[in-house]
């Protein structure tokens, strides 16, 4: 759609009616074939301006709503409240990038760790903990390629990515040739 002129579309205003009413059917067919599915809806903190702050908050307002009534009509929906986090927790704009639109990394990261804590279970918090800290230390660049202390981090690494469950650690194959490369040439 960015390819074509603004003119082409007619811009509407949904009411929380009609999110209702899309998004009913929309998550019965899903529903209908996978019924173990769990859906989180969310509205996103990240203000439209362009359209104005009486017409961006109207906005909110409807999805707001809409989002509130389906997560309460369907077990399987659940609501994540980011963009009350970010207005009601945070309510400072030391959290927001300078266009004073966008939240910065630490608004992001708040979000991010309450999300985490309602939708992830102990393991797989568990196990992003340690994605995170595997690709800090991929990163990491040493002073000293060849000093134990650096073989010792490598190899602490590689025994990191080795104890996450097979589904994840595969996707670190390339980072453990390269380590078991850098660990081989050391000896």
């Amino acid at each position: 759609c960015h390819k074509i002129p603004s003119a082409e579309f007619k811009k509407t205003l949904a009411s929380s009616e009609a999110i209702y009413e899309k998004w009913t059917s929309l998550l019965e067919a899903l529903f209908s074939l996978k019924p173990k599915l769990k859906v989180y809806l969310t509205v996103s903190p990240v203000r439209h301006i362009k359209d104005g702050i009486i017409e961006n908050n109207l906005s909110k307002a409807a999805l707001i709503s809409a989002t509130h009534t389906i997560s309460g009509n369907f077990e399987e929906v659940s609501y994540l409240p980011a963009y009350e986090w970010v207005m009601d927790d945070l309510r400072d704009y030391r959290f927001y990038k300078s266009d004073l639109v966008h939240p910065n990394q630490m608004a992001q990261d708040y979000i991010w760790d309450k999300v985490a804590e309602q939708v992830f279970d102990a393991a797989t918090a568990t196990d992003l903990k340690k994605v995170s800290a595997i690709c800090s230390n991929l990163k990491h660049k040493p002073f000293q390629a060849k000093s134990e202390k650096h073989l010792n981090f490598l190899k602490h690494t590689k025994q990191l990515i080795e104890s996450l469950p097979n589904h994840i650690s595969t996707r670190f194959s390339g980072e453990l040739i390269t380590l078991n490369n850098m660990l081989n040439e050391s000896n």
